[in-house]
């Protein structure tokens, strides 16, 4: 989730859960909301070593890493507080608890217990970053820093802090309980995808039919019957694309690329150019309008299927664009 949205959650429970709002307490909560993403900061590590301690939602998004991350900040607080270890241990711990919590729900996966365990979860309610919420959250912290000077005591800051609250509890408990609902009704080898407004969303489905292998996904939304189909493809099995379609994959996961790891729900875009097969894997837990995140690999099919190039980025559309790419393998509808 989005840097405002982390720093607010962290703000508005320290508004409504201590009286009166104390700023130095404010700040630690918004701060401590913030704690699991400064592994950002240890990118430069990732490229000597592939554990999860270096990795951006890695180890610093865990349950139990929470406890030994909420050490030295509670101490740091103690210090400069006065306040018991335990008691700011404590807090500390609840607000990177909560920042873990908004993540869970997202698309991007998490170790929710690692060391115990390096399985990692999503709840795939709510899109890893949503512009829309970040906007929003920016707003309302413009509006705190606008309006602080009133005091933090006046009843009106407090008040609105708790509305505020109220009105993002129930917002991604209506984002959960959608994709709950949702995908309960899908069939087998459909997935529910959230959209960036909370009435819109996503089907991705992987199908296997006559000797085929069929990627779709269709945009749908609430109290509307209507469906609009995005991007379709198919391979054949045992077929050349479908071979270098698994070299494919094996590349993007040893190359290591950060959302290849985290995002599973892939459509497959191939078509040639002379001599070059060109595969595209489409990520379309990020898909908006004619962006998603992409990872696409150029062989030499003269060379015996050497690797020449390879890219990834967000504007997939441009990439193939005016591209002869066969009618039947790519369909985009953005009506």
């Amino acid at each position: 989730m989005d840097f405002f949205t982390h720093f607010l959650m962290g703000l508005l429970i320290g508004i409504a859960g201590v009286s009166p709002p104390r700023l130095d307490f404010l700040l630690f909560a918004g701060i401590m909301g913030l704690v699991p993403d400064f592994d950002a900061f240890l990118k430069p590590l990732q490229k000597k070593s592939d554990s999860l301690l270096f990795r951006h939602r890695g180890a610093s998004h865990s349950y139990v890493v929470a406890f030994m991350l909420g050490l030295p900040f509670g101490g740091i607080m103690t210090l400069i507080t006065g306040e018991p270890l335990l008691f700011t241990w404590s807090q500390s711990v609840i607000f990177i608890c909560v920042h873990l919590t908004l993540d869970l729900i997202t698309t991007s996966k998490i170790p929710c217990f690692y060391p115990i365990s390096k399985k990692q979860f999503r709840l795939v309610a709510e899109r890893a970053i949503n512009p829309f919420l970040m906007l929003y959250s920016f707003i309302i912290m413009i509006f705190y820093l606008t309006f602080s000077n009133i005091g933090l005591n006046n009843e009106i800051i407090i008040s609105t802090g708790k509305i505020l609250l109220w009105i993002y509890l129930a917002y991604f408990s209506y984002r959960i309980l959608t994709k709950l609902y949702v995908q309960l009704t899908l069939p087998k080898g459909s997935s529910f995808l959230p959209g960036t407004l909370p009435f819109r969303y996503f089907i991705y489905n992987v199908q296997k039919l006559d000797g085929k292998i069929r990627f779709k996904i269709s945009r749908k939304y609430q109290f509307r019957a209507k469906t609009v189909k995005l991007i379709e493809s198919f391979i054949v099995e045992d077929s050349t694309e479908m071979k270098f379609y698994k070299i494919s994959l094996d590349n993007a996961s040893n190359l290591k690329y950060h959302f290849f790891s985290k995002w599973r729900s892939r459509i497959p875009l191939i078509w040639k150019e002379g001599e070059s097969l060109n595969v595209m894997i489409i990520l379309t837990e990020s898909l908006s309008s004619k962006h998603c995140y992409f990872i696409k690999m150029t062989f030499d099919l003269k060379n015996g299927g050497q690797l020449i190039s390879k890219s990834d980025g967000f504007d997939f559309y441009s990439q193939i664009k005016g591209t002869e790419i066969d009618y039947y393998h790519f369909i985009w509808n953005n009506s």
